[in-house]
Formats: structure tokens, sequence, C-alpha cells
């Protein structure tokens, strides 16, 4: 949205008649869909929207905005004061690609059509909440100015699904990854020394074996 203002020297707005506004452009440069809409006009201030069409390839466009007098008629170019101005044009990215995904702290690989990672076996699926759903499967995106959101699809016992959707920059380029999570095993106590440790921290003073043999903790 652009707008204009029509002030005298001491910076007071002055009512004029009406404020044009044009492209100053050749027909080489000319782009069908780069447009100026005029909008709301009052008491010396004009709005007017600029539209940029989605193939424009200028990095910059001119605009004039002259102010007319109330007494003159639509057509006369005798305006009070005339004035250019430089946009500048930025295309917004579509760039919807990511360059990792990380969940519970582990990096997850891309196989096939979808992510795979494996997390510590004690690690609680994230199943609700937004914030919390970012914060279990974090994204790192190819553009910074893109934004995710992941979604908890299922879960199993030691599996779960989700998906990450990336929306770029200009708000309509989406992309959907499916990120599949699964618990590592349980871990086994094969060996005398093992099971002890593995005791540590359980409310008991003695673990018995077999027959008579016992052993404390301490």
């Amino acid at each position: 949205t652009l707008t204009a203002e029509t002030k005298d020297q001491r910076g007071d707005n002055i009512t004029v008649g009406r404020i044009k506004w044009s492209i100053v452009e050749t027909e080489e440069e000319k782009v069908d869909g780069t447009v100026i809409e005029a909008g709301e006009y009052k008491a010396g201030t004009g709005t007017a929207t600029l539209k940029i069409a989605a193939n424009e390839t200028r990095q910059t466009i001119t605009v004039k905005v002259a102010a007319y007098a109330a007494a003159v008629e639509e057509g006369e170019e005798t305006p009070l004061k005339e004035q250019t101005y430089t946009v500048n044009v930025k295309a917004l990215s579509n760039n919807t690609g990511i360059t990792s995904i990380t969940v519970a702290d582990a990096k997850a690989e891309l196989k096939g059509d979808a992510y795979e990672v494996t997390v510590p076996y004690e690690t609680e699926f994230v199943t609700e909440d937004a914030e919390a759903l970012k914060g279990f499967i974090v994204v790192e995106k190819a553009d910074e100015n893109a934004d995710y959101a992941v979604k908890y699809v299922m879960s199993g016992e030691d599996k779960a699904q989700y998906t990450v959707t990336v929306t770029a920059q200009d708000g309509k380029t989406t992309a959907k990854y499916t990120v599949n999570v699964s618990k590592k095993a349980p871990a086994e106590v094969s060996d005398f020394e093992g099971l002890k440790t593995a005791m540590d921290n359980a409310d008991v003073d003695v673990i018995k074996l077999t027959g008579d043999v016992a052993i404390s903790e301490d």
C-alpha cells in the first residue's frame, strides 16, 4: 500500500482536488498485472495499492504521484505538485526445503520418501500442543523466512509417525514431509555385573539369584 500526503512548507496538510498515481515505464518494461489501483482519497491524503505481477522481473519500479487543485478537471495536466518515487521489489521466496530434522536430539535420515530416526527407549512421544511438537521435532529450514508445523499422526508401543509441513515465505507454497520415529529396544542385562548395575537405583537391599547366594548392593 502506498500513501501520499500533500503538505505546505510548514508541514500542514493541504486539501487538493485529487491525487493521481502512475507507474513510469516503457512498453519494453511493462509487465501485465503490475498495476496501481487507487484507493481512498481525502483531505490531502491519497492511498493506492501497487500490485506486482507474479512474473515481474524488475527489481525497482518508479511511481509518479501528482496532486491537482480542486478546480482542475480530470485530464488537465497542470498538477500543483509532481514527484517520483522508487519502489524496491523483492520477490517472496517459495523455498520449502529443509536441511535437517532432529527428534529428541537424534538426527533423522532421509530414506526414500520419509525421514527415519531412532530415539532412546525411555523417550515419550509428544502427541499434542503445537509448541511442544515443534520442541520435540526440530526442523532446520533451507530458508529461514519459511515456517513449519508438526502434526502427530499415529503411534504404537515403540513407533510413532508425524508429518512436518513447511510453508514458504510467500505464504502459498507448501511441502509435507513424513517422519517415522522408532524407539530403541529396552536394555537387556546379560551378565551378573550388568544386573547389579541396572538395579543400583532400585529400592531393594538384596538381589537373590539362585539358591542361598545373595548379593548386597553395598
